[in-house]
């Protein structure tokens, strides 16, 4: 590609996508950039996809042993047996999650406990350790297990340890702590998650107490300074940096900025498909509903091509020139005969698809076709996936932020930062040169922030705040954390667990807190169960609760609006959604064939299967840590009243009242935020619409919406919950 070439488009268009190659440039990393220099071949993390390079065949798999971290073994243990804490900068394609803890494990710090190496998400962990257990000649279970929420696959005899850093703070609370480790490790510390952070104050908690604790923290970006510093400085934490192993990547950016970036990734993965040399593409977008919109449009486009294939095989597709997205003319290129241009398959993956379905992603594409990846940032660093050639970057990611204040989560769409687009483009240059396409301005990439603001600056604190205090921690707001978040965030938190009872007014924690903390799910939902002995309807709320904790989508979409399926309707209960879906499960798991039963009733049976595992888990917990005896059950739906009913007692914090004036909207009745119910919602064409709901969450979007919303009557709210609600109105009682 010459520099400011344009694209032609596949359908006749012409230019639809005007790009600026940086050339020879593009040898040169920008700051923060991955380093552009030619270097072996990487290991892919499971085989090839078989594509072969222009002119040349399929790169062979190198040995665990040459990937460049493998040259630094001896520094890194020396700096181990020297100092408690190590930062290790480990740069794309290193090797350092497979390859530090086996070297740990070498030289005998396992002899003592356990390797703990956590990553913020569940995929990450679970592939991850696959891939040693491989590397080590052993079963996943014995010496190399992970631990992820709802998932434990580790015995007595696993020394490497993968977890997600949630789970090694909830295993903080319990008996033994971090005593069982010998050696922590924070993997993709960069990332910031909330949990990485609330581990790294638990280990300099621990350090300063003199725990005999070592600690590596390993992060892919050059911004290491501020875990050094957390730690008391170079003389406490020693800094190490290890290169990658990064093959050269073009940048392309947009002459202007793209008005639709969905329409701009679509025709940018088109005009690659046509135009380029064998490999596989990964399009990074902000979010699921995109990744379920492109993949729409791309099955639409590959149909047309199929036909095209068909009907005039040897037929040359021809594109005249146009104006594209600048306004440039491209001219006119001439492609292939239908017959000889590949097909392709789309993969999506996001942290809410159930893991078989992520796993495809690893999967070698058929032979004589491309595989086109549909990724969010979780394919950053977290993962990686083999035979990417060609990047198509959105800019875009959409965070979860939640207001201090109101309490009112946000979706919102933002540019990414510098840090995530290096990471970006580098997934084209981990096993050959590759391309990296920008579908942004470059005047715009130098206008990002460096890096992604930590989640502890944006979410909501209430479970973290109750861990913390399961763990003894008594003053919240003195824990060291590497950035504090809002105090306004603390208070809400604080006043929510006071409300539910899981704190006091000394804010200490508990009997209710403590059952609470045992469960490893939101605090509202373990409310919800222990609520749920007092009505008996434990086993619904059960099966509740677990279809909630799933964050994986149920329905399959029978459209752009991602509506439910007519097949899906039947199942639907009219008070609403939380009911709708313990009719679903019920009724899927009452099914003799239940994949038979998800497939006619277009239902997710993965994410199903997934709900049942959790439920029984659950189930154990409820028994073993509560120590109930019985789990009750209020029959079958003709007596769900008592769910409903168990249910806005527990979240009595979560209930809205229509607006008299505008009946499609609705009032919250404790934090007066105005919303109408997601159209999702079973309740969204109710008629005339309900007097009162409780919700699962308060979302902004384009406005303010309800999610998971059930019918309730106006008149339990004082019945039910009198210290909160007066009688008659239904209006806070007074504080």
């Amino acid at each position: 590609l010459k520099s400011s070439s344009s694209l032609p488009c596949p359908d006749g268009r012409g230019g639809c996508l005007y790009i600026r190659g940086m050339g020879d440039e593009s040898a040169v990393p920008e700051p923060g950039e991955p380093p552009q220099k030619k270097a072996r071949l990487s290991n892919p993390a499971r085989g090839t996809n078989g594509a072969k390079e222009a002119g040349g065949a399929s790169p062979a798999p190198e040995s665990p042993s040459d990937l460049p971290v493998h040259g630094f073994r001896k520094q890194i243990l020396e700096a181990v047996r020297e100092h408690r804490v190590v930062v290790l900068v480990g740069e794309t394609g290193s090797g350092k999650t497979t390859q530090v803890p086996q070297f740990l494990h070498g030289a005998g710090f396992t002899h003592d406990g356990v390797v703990a190496v956590t990553q913020p998400r569940r995929i990450a962990a679970i592939s991850v350790a696959g891939r040693v257990a491989a590397e080590m000649q052993c079963d996943v279970g014995g010496l190399v297990g992970y631990h992820v929420r709802f998932q434990n696959r580790t015995s007595r005899e696993t020394r490497l340890k993968y977890m997600t850093d949630g789970m090694l703070v909830r295993e903080s609370t319990g008996k033994y702590g971090l005593s069982s480790c010998s050696i922590v490790v924070l993997d993709e510390a960069h990332e910031r998650s909330i949990h990485t952070d609330v581990l790294l104050g638990l280990v300099k908690s621990a350090l300063d107490d003199g725990a005999p604790l070592r600690v590596m923290v390993m992060s892919a970006t050059l911004e290491a300074h501020h875990f050094v510093n957390f730690f008391g400085g170079p003389k406490h934490a020693h800094l190490l940096t290890v290169p990658g192993r990064q093959h050269p990547v073009q940048l392309f950016y947009t002459a202007v900025p793209e008005p639709d970036y969905l329409e701009a990734a679509l025709v940018a993965v088109l005009q690659l498909h046509l135009l380029r040399p064998p490999g596989d593409m990964l399009v990074f977008l902000p979010g699921q509903e995109d990744i379920d919109g492109l993949g729409r449009l791309l099955e639409e486009k590959r149909k047309v091509l199929a036909e095209r294939r068909r009907e005039n095989p040897q037929e040359p597709l021809t594109v005249s020139g146009g104006g594209g997205a600048a306004g440039a003319d491209s001219g006119s290129a001439t492609l292939p005969p239908a017959i000889k241009v590949d097909d392709f398959v789309v993969r999506p993956i996001f942290a809410s698809l159930p893991f078989d379905q992520q796993e495809l992603v690893f999967q070698p594409a058929p032979p004589g076709f491309r595989k086109i990846v549909l990724a969010t940032n979780i394919a950053e660093t977290s993962i990686t996936i083999p035979g990417i050639r060609y990047v198509v970057d959105t800019g875009l990611v959409k965070l979860k932020i939640c207001h201090p204040q109101t309490g009112v989560e946000v979706l919102q769409l933002v540019e990414t930062s510098k840090a995530s687009a290096s990471q970006r483009a580098g997934r084209a240059g981990r096993e050959a040169p590759g391309e990296a396409y920008r579908l942004y301005a470059e005047s715009a990439h130098a206008k990002m922030p460096a890096q992604m603001p930590a989640e502890i600056l944006r979410c909501e604190m209430s479970s973290v705040y109750l861990q913390l205090k399961a763990l003894g921690i008594a003053k919240i707001p003195s824990f060291p954390l590497v950035d504090k978040p809002p105090q306004e965030a603390l208070v809400k938190a604080a006043h929510f667990l006071c409300r539910i009872g899981a704190l006091d007014r000394r804010d200490e924690l508990t009997e209710v807190g403590r059952k609470l903390a045992m469960l490893p799910i939101h605090p509202l939902h373990s409310y919800c169960l222990l609520i749920a002995t007092e009505f008996e309807c434990v086993a619904e709320v059960l099966s509740i609760v677990a279809m909630l904790s799933t964050e994986t989508p149920f329905f399959v979409s029978s459209g752009p609006g991602r509506e439910v399926a007519p097949a899906t309707r039947s199942l639907l209960h009219d008070d609403g959604d939380h009911l709708s879906l313990l009719r679903i499960y019920t009724k899927w798991k009452k099914s003799p064939d239940q994949r038979s039963f998800a497939r006619k009733h277009a239902l997710n049976h993965s994410a199903l299967e997934r709900a049942a595992t959790i439920r029984q888990q659950l189930k154990e917990l409820v028994q073993n840590a509560w120590g109930a005896t019985h789990i009750t059950s209020c029959g079958g739906d003709k007596n769900w009243s008592a769910v409903r009913r168990s249910l806005l007692k527990a979240c009595f914090t979560q209930t809205a009242r229509r607006d008299d004036v505008q009946q499609s909207a609705y009032l919250t009745l404790l934090s007066h935020q105005k919303a109408k119910l997601h159209p999702s919602s079973v309740l969204f064409r109710k008629r005339p619409p309900p007097a009162c709901v409780i919700y699962a969450e308060l979302v902004t979007t384009t406005r303010n919406y309800l999610r998971i919303a059930t019918e309730v009557d106006p008149l339990w709210l004082p019945e039910l919950c009198p210290q909160h609600f007066t009688t008659g109105a239904a209006a806070p009682a007074a504080a």
